[in-house]
């Protein structure tokens, strides 16, 4: 087995829910209000993975990851962005206090 095999494997694991990255996705795991597990999706070697999170409700981060092996060395890139339904929200926020303070 490969590093890149194994690291995929371990996140692989920690994936409770098998869910793609779709706006509907994330609406159902806000909705759902269980931070007992992961949702995400493993492609080739790109990971997303998310966690509803009470405190921080609709605007729980999505972790991206890439997972490379370059001249012997295994490179994991980690980067994260705000889920669909955190960016909706955070729209209708910003119109509605515009139209109240303008």
């Amino acid at each position: 087995m490969t590093k890149i095999n194994s690291i995929l494997k371990q996140v692989r694991q920690r994936i409770k829910y098998h869910r793609k990255n779709t706006l509907w996705n994330h609406f159902k795991t806000t909705l759902s209000f269980t931070s007992d597990g992961y949702s995400g999706i493993i492609e080739n070697n790109h990971f997303r993975i998310w966690r509803y999170n009470f405190w921080i409700g609709a605007f729980y981060p999505v972790i991206v990851g890439t997972v490379n092996e370059t001249q012997g060395k295994l490179m994991v890139r980690l980067k994260s962005e705000m889920n669909p339904v955190g960016i909706i929200f955070l729209i209708i926020i910003m119109a509605l206090w515009g139209m109240v303070f303008s």
